[in-house]
């Protein structure tokens, strides 16, 4: 059970990484979270869900954020994780913070 709660605890900073790198980035560039939508479609509650690492995020809505961002979406992952081959459809693992979007 030890391993379990390690591996949830590595899954949960994985996805406030990718919350807070997302975040630093769109603010670098100006950007607000309604204007993040209207570049990727994806609705502003669920960009800031992303960001606050409330939701999991599937590989497809960081992709276009990523694209939005102009950015690739390695640069959104931790190295651990970027340097690793994954499909842009796959979800990440569940880690138990809410439903994926």
């Amino acid at each position: 059970m030890r391993g379990d709660k390690t591996k949830k605890r590595e899954m949960e900073s994985i996805y406030c990484y990718v919350g807070a790198k997302i975040r630093q980035i769109r603010l670098q560039q100006g950007l607000t979270v309604r204007s993040l939508e209207g570049l990727c479609g994806i609705h502003y509650g669920s960009i800031s869900d992303i960001e606050l690492a409330h939701h999991r995020a599937s590989l497809a809505h960081i992709g276009k954020i990523a694209k939005a961002l102009n950015v690739k979406i390695r640069e959104l992952l931790p190295d651990k994780i970027a340097d690793e081959e994954i499909q842009t459809n796959q979800e990440l693992p569940a880690i138990g913070m809410g439903k994926a979007l």
